[in-house]
């Protein structure tokens, strides 16, 4: 089950996109990543929800680079708590990355279920939840976002990034692939080293 209130608009969504989760990197893996992408392709250039995402692009040749899917999403608050939840979302190898800020919260609950159900809590500071794990073991997890808004919202604020190193060829391309399929329609912001791309995923139709 999924919640929350339709995307804002493309340029709204493109500003605070990047102003809600921000690099949040280890050092020492950045110094052996590479972020000079001369080239990005994202196809389909129309996406709906149930697509997979494929990203090609040129790099450096034999040298790593991060590629990262953030979106944001408007949650509704019921008698002071929200709530978002996706199923079946894969993990692909490490290494790997994730990050979720709600903006309005007092707490954040992330929750994962695989073959157990596991939780972490991260408190507030200054209206500003954040969870964070690298090198997450591969495999399909249904997960759940949850907590205390403070007090007097009607909404909050939901920012999410997915981070995952691959790896550049002899020629120095790459090709990267993300499923759809647990999210909900609205504005992504794809970055591959420096360069980004926004699009515009659709809800899926009946």
């Amino acid at each position: 089950m999924k919640s929350g209130i339709g995307a804002y608009g493309y340029q709204k969504i493109k500003k605070s996109i990047t102003g809600i989760i921000g690099p949040e990197k280890n050092s020492d893996e950045d110094k052996s990543l590479d972020s000079s992408v001369t080239e990005l392709s994202i196809k389909p250039p129309d996406p709906t929800v149930g697509d997979v995402l494929e990203a090609w692009g040129t790099a450096k040749p034999n040298s790593k680079i991060e590629v990262s899917v953030t979106f944001e999403k408007e949650i509704p608050v019921n008698d002071g708590k929200y709530f978002f939840e996706f199923d079946r979302v894969a993990i692909p190898e490490a290494p790997n990355r994730y990050t979720v800020k709600a903006v309005g919260a007092k707490n954040l609950n992330f929750t994962v279920k695989m073959f157990v159900m596991f939780t972490r809590t991260s408190q507030a500071k200054d209206g500003v939840a954040i969870f964070s794990d690298s090198n997450v073991p591969s495999g399909t997890y249904d997960i759940r976002i949850d907590g205390d808004a403070e007090d007097g919202k009607d909404s909050i604020v939901l920012g999410i990034e997915a981070v995952q190193t691959i790896p550049t060829n002899e020629e120095g391309k790459f090709h990267y692939k993300y499923d759809t399929t647990p999210l909900v329609d609205g504005e992504f912001k794809v970055q591959a080293g420096d360069v980004v791309e926004y699009i515009k995923l659709n809800s899926k139709k009946n």
